[in-house]
């Protein structure tokens, strides 16, 4: 049988516990944020064209870059505007998942919880999962490999980040 004091030191334990996962995804999305997002990764001998860059650097890039500098716009129909689309549309996507991410985890943090704060942090896992997967899917898409951004084994944080931040919120809701 419990009593209100055995209730009290296992919510006081869950607490803890929640506390210590949520500095972890708190890390996570720090590293989400430093290692892929910020800074462009080239060698000083490299043409300009051969370049292996990051989320922002990347974004600005195929923000900036006409799309016929990506390959021939008739090899494949679609093929090349298509990717550079979905690049963009991805990159801007991750920036938003990373976004919503810390909102939601911050939000768990505080202990605002609230069914809104859930769906944020199912949305936001989510969509850190995905967003690298189509970013390699969109660089895959691209008939100039010489001009395709190279997938950076950093974003495998965001995706280690979103499973984090989707099992964060299945034990939340557990315990509510």
């Amino acid at each position: 049988m419990q009593t209100d004091d055995h209730v009290r030191r296992l919510e006081a334990v869950w607490q803890l516990v929640l506390r210590s996962v949520l500095l972890v995804e708190g890390a996570l999305l720090l590293a989400a944020l430093i290692v892929p997002v910020l800074g462009v990764d080239r060698d000083p001998d490299d043409p300009p064209s051969v370049r292996s860059m990051r989320l922002v650097a990347g974004l600005s890039f195929y923000l900036t870059t006409p799309v016929g500098d990506f390959g021939s716009t008739d090899a494949h129909p679609y093929s090349v505007p298509g990717g550079v689309w979905l690049t963009r549309i991805t990159l801007i996507l991750l920036l938003a998942a990373l976004v919503v991410a810390v909102v939601a985890t911050v939000r768990l943090s505080f202990e605002l919880i609230s069914r809104s704060t859930l769906i944020l942090a199912r949305v936001g896992g989510a969509i850190l999962i995905a967003s690298p997967i189509l970013v390699g899917a969109a660089q895959l898409w691209l008939s100039n490999r010489a001009l395709a951004t190279p997938v950076q084994p950093g974003l495998l944080v965001p995706i280690l980040a979103g499973i984090w931040l989707l099992s964060i919120a299945a034990a939340r809701s557990r315990l509510d």
